[in-house]
């Protein structure tokens, strides 16, 4: 979808799908009966939003002010703009995304697709705020708006290795994402925050090793954290993280 000002109103956004669905419309009208609506922590649905002919067309959120991707932090090198971040603010950060996820769980839902672009951070205060909330694995009144997307180096090994054979997360039998697929991805945030950007599962080769290098996902899959085993024979963690 597209987000649009709203006239007269600075403080919200409307968010108009560019292919409305019923079922985008059911999961919205779900969200916005849940207490997340009256969050600050989240850009939570207000209200559904509809056309002049009665039709459905997306949603009112707030509208977030002085946020960067969470991911800025991440990057490192001469053209990142928070390279020199202080990891106590570091901390701080990561706390408040602990925060804004225990809001999401506490309130019986799930988030899925726990990814950096859906985290903005007020690089000043520290405070979080999540976005991208209608792609979230939504349960109401015992009816699951599943979430459907994923980002592969933040999705939990235990779905990961059901998406084999052409499976997607659609066709996936229940269950699929779960508080404990949130608390993995949160994990690995964490992690990066407090470690230079680099990503758990993410490795390098020892110098002289002739193997592939796996990806990320491969270690995952395989639960192989690299800078927990310094030793490694041929993969060890990038140069540019902390020591474990």
């Amino acid at each position: 979808g597209d987000l649009y000002a709203i006239m007269g109103d600075k403080y919200h956004v409307a968010k108009v799908y560019k292919s409305p669905t019923k079922f985008r419309e059911e999961k919205i009208r779900a969200m916005v009966l849940s207490p997340l609506r009256d969050s600050k922590l989240l850009a939570w649905p207000k209200d559904a939003l509809y056309d002049s002919g009665g039709n459905f067309r997306g949603f009112v959120m707030d509208r977030i002010y002085g946020g960067e991707s969470i991911s800025a932090i991440y990057e490192i090198g001469s053209k990142a703009k928070y390279s020199n971040t202080p990891w106590t603010h570091r901390v701080v950060i990561a706390i408040n995304l602990c925060c804004a996820l225990n809001a999401v769980h506490d309130a019986g839902q799930v988030i899925g697709d726990f990814n950096p672009k859906n985290m903005f951070v007020n690089m000043r205060s520290g405070h979080v705020k999540l976005v991208d909330t209608d792609s979230y694995h939504i349960n109401s009144n015992g009816k699951v708006y599943g979430c459907m997307v994923s980002m592969p180096n933040y999705l939990a090994p235990e779905i990961a290795k059901r998406l084999t054979k052409g499976r997607t997360l659609e066709s996936l039998k229940a269950p699929t994402f779960t508080e404990s697929s949130d608390d993995f991805s949160l994990a690995i945030h964490i992690y990066q925050l407090l470690m230079n950007g680099a990503h758990p599962f993410q490795g390098a080769l020892r110098p002289g090793s002739d193997v592939n290098l796996p990806t990320i996902r491969d270690n995952i899959l395989s639960g192989t954290v690299p800078s927990m085993d310094p030793d490694g024979k041929h993969i060890v963690a990038p140069s540019y993280a902390p020591r474990f």
